[in-house]
């Protein structure tokens, strides 16, 4: 996803503090606009050394974990298997056999997308932020 943020700070050369605009607006903000809005405040990598006051356009991406990626696909396509696979073997009328084994292996899969979203719940995402191009570049006198 692609946003305009302005420089707020450089932190070293490789690093900078930015703040992501709504709406991709950009503009220059006042010092006041810069303190109301901190939880739109982020640290960015800077591979193309933007300086402070420019607007640039931030490419973020959401980093996937390994529990996360675990919950979210690996573990419903587990239990849908696992749950065809034991009413399959457990469950002894022929003529009910295939409807009882969807019916387990969906409430599986429906049980494994509850604990999923738990998880997505209680466990902060984590983003990427890096600079990507110069929008406006600051203004010298």
């Amino acid at each position: 996803m692609k946003k305009t943020a302005t420089v707020l700070e450089i932190i070293n050369s490789e690093t900078a503090k930015i703040q992501l605009h709504k709406f991709n607006k950009y503009k220059q903000l006042s010092p006041d606009e810069k303190q109301t809005h901190s939880d739109s405040i982020f640290e960015a990598y800077n591979p193309i050394r933007a300086k402070e006051g420019e607007v640039v356009e931030v490419n973020i991406k959401k980093k996937l974990s390994a529990a996360e990626l675990t919950f979210t696909y690996i573990l419903p396509v587990l239990a849908f298997i696992g749950g065809m696979f034991l009413t399959g073997v457990y469950f002894a009328d022929a003529e009910l056999k295939p409807v009882v084994a969807m019916v387990v292996a969906l409430a599986s899969v429906g049980a494994s997308l509850m604990v999923g979203s738990i998880y997505k719940t209680k466990t902060p995402s984590i983003y990427i932020f890096t600079i990507v191009k110069r929008i406006e570049p600051v203004e010298t006198q």
